[in-house]
């Protein structure tokens, strides 16, 4: 998968969208903006079906599975090395973790990059201790239709898909996001 891509792709389909529409919300994802799509925007058994795709931990190599987290609340950030508010949002998961870790709440970073020196030179970076998965083969990332670096999933305890974040907003979407976690802790 070329993720330079998915935004243009995702935005060429259209969804329905006049073409002044996709290239203003282009704009504010690509500067940072944050989207939080309808709880419609893809049914919660997404999750369920995700549960069982084969990831890798990094830097370890072992399998992991999103099924193994199954009895906390997820925060799945999907993100890449290249992408700029990945580096800005990373230290406010920290932060999240760090806060709501011990109440039941996972937060997994999750990238489809291959390189582990990237992934290394991201994660020294922002200084952030997330749990990272790698999805090099894009298997989960095609399934759970992220097209946005960064999207941010909320998987309940159960697996099911209750929260959809496209790009990163520091202020009012961080608060929605930890707005949603306090609900369903």
């Amino acid at each position: 998968m070329n993720h330079p891509l998915i935004l243009l792709n995702w935005l060429k389909a259209g969804f329905g969208l006049h073409t002044s529409a996709r290239v203003v919300l282009a704009g504010l994802l690509m500067l940072g903006g944050q989207l939080v799509l309808p709880a419609g925007y893809m049914p919660a058994a997404y999750g369920q079906e995700a549960s069982a795709i084969g990831l890798t931990s990094y830097p370890d190599g072992k399998p992991v599975q999103l099924g193994q987290l199954k009895g906390k609340l997820v925060v799945a950030n999907f993100w890449a090395p290249w992408c700029v508010p990945c580096r800005r949002e990373f230290p406010e998961f920290q932060k999240l973790s760090d806060k709501y870790g011990a109440k039941g709440l996972a937060v997994v970073a999750i990238t489809a990059e291959e390189n582990p020196k990237k992934i290394a030179k991201f994660i020294e970076a922002t200084g952030a201790k997330l749990t990272v998965w790698q999805d090099v083969t894009s298997t989960l990332h095609e399934k759970m239709k992220v097209s946005v670096m960064p999207t941010t999933l909320l998987l309940d305890r159960q697996g099911n898909l209750i929260g959809t974040y496209q790009g990163f907003d520091a202020g009012a979407g961080l608060a929605a996001l930890e707005q949603d976690i306090v609900k369903h802790l």
